[in-house]
């Protein structure tokens, strides 16, 4: 090899990094990635490798699909040499470490069960500058042969159905998915998603192949618009009577059998119902005989009431009270039917004040027991009201539809947390009780108006059962701050924010895995959006937030926390951010902030978001009241410091020293001001020991987040500013500015304070023309328009008017 030639260039296992040796140079060199303004791919990158990836086609057939990596930033050592570049020196060569843009995939190479091709760089001269030695430049290479050696797994797809189950269905039933994955093409963030379904006789229907994430056709009653896969699945071959079984997989453009999403049970699914994924099933009652009706109506007497056959003579025999008439339905099931239950029964509600339907035990496991407003009959909404709680539990499958829940009484509808399952679609909600829906083993809430939010909001009342699975097109817009929310599946939502609605693992709920939070909006928050997400749970499956606006108008703590502030022992990964727009307060990030615990943060992926504030932090953060360097340990839980000052304020605070589990723990009790008790014993006896009291200290073991803090995954995305940057942001990713986004009217705190902003772009705007050609992650936006795929689609939530059509307008079902 001759002086300036590159002999090597091998990835690390970490899959983001790897390590390049130039022939003679020597250590203290200078690099130079070849890109554009905000490091954009517009430049003659000098470094760029030539990736071919396991991956699918529309079809779901497994490919191959060639990706380009680009070298982005000579990589820094870790605290306290962090002010040092990780360059080597050994046999006269000089090795350092440099970022990929993107990953590197364990499968990515030849072999078998691998891709098949090994992946080969292109450098242009000068990559690297010898300035300590000669100041010669690094010489150009062509198909030069790069080591796989790294040991990340593909992203799985993030999946969910995006409409409930256990319908009474007459004829072909539409049932839609919505599905993200971080390698989107053109708009559609998978390759296809495959929809079959099957009856309890064993008979099938074909399996259809949907490319296209398109309007939802439910979308009328939505909030704001929600895309799907969707399908309509045929019946004429399937048995009357029988249960329906729906599965979808979904096949992402880049990745292997284990990055789709089945909701098989012998896959990803689990026995539904369930807050976690699992099929979709249906009652098939195409020759339309399984139903049975009751008409309640609390002006009538009651006398002569009867179950009938269908809702017109149900009419002339009405009940007056919800318990009676769901003590006749389920008799005349069992008499008519053989069925003793409330399959596929329906209370025709008429105008008037009435009882939530207390304790009764339905016994329905395969359709709805339907409460809803008798709209054909002249009935309201607004004029059937439920006013009155039972705090009494309801053991079956309860859907309420087109009726209004008010008062404050506990209760209103509690179910059963191993029977009960609820479903409150196109319902006026404006009950204050702290408990108006609890204790059921799984909640759904669509299309509904929220204008007066329970203390408890869309979650479980404490530590009981009750999680809400999915909650879509729901307007909270009239609460202020919003309805606090669990954090599984949501989309089209106004109003809706999840501050400590994420569940963490431990909880008597499933936790927050697989979970989406899509085109929804908040605005006027005074406190949290999201938080804290991930904060001591492991993620397997991962999070999409995609398409979202929220607006912090008050306040100075965090808008988004996920996995950070505090989340420093556990492993997440598969989190995808994209096309969200957040105003007024930071983001805050993939953070390892505090102690020595080692986890995987990987598959991490940021593209085209606007974000007030970006934050992230790792092995050099101190955030220590005070930092000294006396301490004392004795391998007990005592710690001693002549300097420390401890005060009767320490006890609860964080230490964080080397030597404790985790390094960190907090002060149990303070002895007097040079001596303190930890929480947790010290591991070691030793002195002089360097420890913070009141928050964290610098730790070079805090270095699992660095893909994040090197901006691999991350392309397109602005930010105003960023308190704690990462030493790199990603690809064409720009910190603008204060108030510099080019929003049409900033009412965050961070622009007038008044709250409820438009967070549409100006023409100007830093976050025009950010999506390159074919790189749109979702095909459309909160309003129905598209995202242009022709390099004009704009970052954030909100895309302009140029950006594409609007597609709908959308009228409340009422």
């Amino acid at each position: 090899m001759a002086l300036s030639d590159i002999v090597s260039m091998p990835s690390r296992a970490d899959g983001w990094s790897y390590d390049l040796t130039v022939e003679g140079f020597a250590t203290g060199a200078t690099y130079a990635n070849g890109l554009g303004t905000n490091n954009a791919t517009v430049g003659g990158a000098k470094a760029v490798i030539a990736v071919t990836s396991m991956g699918f086609n529309d079809a779901g057939v497994a490919v191959t699909k060639p990706r380009s990596l680009y070298g982005t930033k000579c990589v820094r050592k870790a605290w306290p040499d962090n002010a040092t570049l990780d360059e080597t020196s050994g046999g006269g060569n000089l090795t350092a470490r440099i970022a990929f843009h993107n990953y590197l995939y364990a499968r990515d190479k030849a072999g078998g069960g691998n891709s098949g091709t090994d992946p080969v760089a292109t450098l242009l001269s000068g990559f690297v500058t010898n300035t300590a030695g000669g100041g010669q430049s690094s010489s150009a290479r062509s198909s030069f042969g790069v080591a796989n050696n790294s040991t990340v797994p593909y992203p799985k797809c993030i999946g969910r159905w995006a409409w409930c189950g256990f319908e009474r269905v007459t004829g072909n039933v539409t049932v839609e998915f919505v599905v993200f994955h971080s390698f989107a093409e053109n708009g559609l963030p998978v390759a296809c998603v495959k929809f079959d379904a099957s009856d309890e006789h064993g008979n099938s229907v074909p399996t259809q192949t949907v490319r296209s994430m398109t309007l939802s056709p439910r979308n009328a009653g939505d909030a704001h618009a929600v895309w799907t896969y969707s399908a309509t699945i045929p019946v004429a071959t399937l048995t009357q009577g029988d249960v329906i079984t729906v599965h979808a997989k979904a096949f992402p453009w880049v990745g292997d059998a284990a990055s789709c999403i089945d909701t098989r049970t012998s896959a990803d699914g689990v026995d539904a119902p369930s807050e976690s994924l699992s099929p979709l099933m249906f009652l098939l009652d195409k020759d339309n005989v399984l139903a049975a009706y009751a008409s309640v109506d609390a002006a009538s007497s009651g006398v002569g009431a009867a179950v009938q056959a269908t809702p017109a003579l149900a009419r002339t025999t009405p009940f007056q009270t919800v318990a009676t008439a769901l003590t006749a339905l389920k008799a005349y099931k069992n008499a008519n039917h053989g069925d003793n239950s409330l399959n596929g029964c329906e209370l025709l509600m008429q105008n008037g004040t009435y009882t939530g339907p207390g304790s009764f035990t339905g016994g329905n496991t395969k359709a709805w027991c339907i409460i809803r407003a008798d709209l054909e009959n002249g009935a309201t909404e607004a004029g059937v009201v439920f006013s009155t709680a039972t705090n009494a539990s309801f053991a079956g499958y309860l859907k309420c539809m087109d009726v209004s829940f008010s008062g404050s009484g506990a209760g209103m509808l509690r179910g059963s947390p191993t029977a009960g399952v609820l479903w409150l679609h196109s319902c006026t909600l404006s009950s204050t009780s702290t408990s108006f829906a609890y204790q059921w083993r799984v909640c759904w809430v669509t299309q509904s108006t929220v204008t007066a939010s329970s203390v408890t909001g869309f979650k479980p009342f404490g530590a009981n059962r009750g999680a809400f699975a999915l909650l879509r097109g729901n307007d909270a817009s009239a609460v202020t701050g919003g309805v606090s929310s669990n954090m599984y599946c949501a989309l089209g939502n106004k109003g809706i924010q999840f501050n400590t609605g994420f569940v963490e693992s431990g909880s008597t709920n499933d936790l927050s895995d697989n979970a989406i939070v899509a085109w929804n909006s908040c605005y006027g928050l005074s406190g949290l959006w999201i938080s804290p997400a991930f904060l001591t749970s492991s993620s397997s499956k991962g999070l999409a937030v995609v398409g979202n606006v929220a607006e912090g108008s008050t306040g100075s703590i965090p808008l988004v926390q996920i996995a950070a502030d505090n989340s420093n022992a556990n492993s997440v990964s598969n989190i995808l951010e994209a096309h969200n727009s957040f105003s007024g307060r930071r983001r805050n990030g993939n953070y390892h902030e505090g102690g020595n615990s080692r986890f995987t943060r990987e598959n991490w992926f940021s593209r085209f978001n606007l974000y007030r504030d970006d934050n992230a932090k790792c092995d050099p953060f101190n955030n220590a009241n005070r930092t000294l360097t006396d301490g004392v340990l004795n391998g007990t839980t005592t710690i001693t410091s002549a300097t420390a000052n401890f005060v009767a304020g320490d006890v609860g605070q964080i230490i964080a020293l080397e030597g404790v589990p985790g390094g960190y723990t907090t002060v149990s009790s303070v002895t007097n001001s040079t001596t303190a008790v930890m929480a947790a014993a010290a591991t070691v006896s030793a002195t002089g020991v360097r420890f913070g009291l009141r928050g964290y200290i610098e730790n070079s073991a805090r270095v699992d987040n660095w893909a994040w803090m090197h901006g691999v995954g991350n392309w397109g995305n602005r930010y105003e500013i960023s308190l704690f940057p990462r030493d790199f942001f990603g690809i064409d990713v720009a910190v603008v500015g204060s108030q510099q986004m080019g929003y049409t009217l900033d009412k965050s705190v961070a622009g007038s304070g008044a709250g409820n902003g438009d967070y549409s772009l100006q023409p100007g705007s830093p976050g025009l023309n950010r999506v390159p050609a074919g790189m749109a992650m979702i095909p459309g936006d909160l309003n129905g328009r598209r995202i242009s795929n022709t390099g004009i689609g704009a970052a954030g939530a909100i895309q302009p008017a140029q950006g594409g059509l609007l597609l709908l307008r959308r009228r409340r079902r009422r």
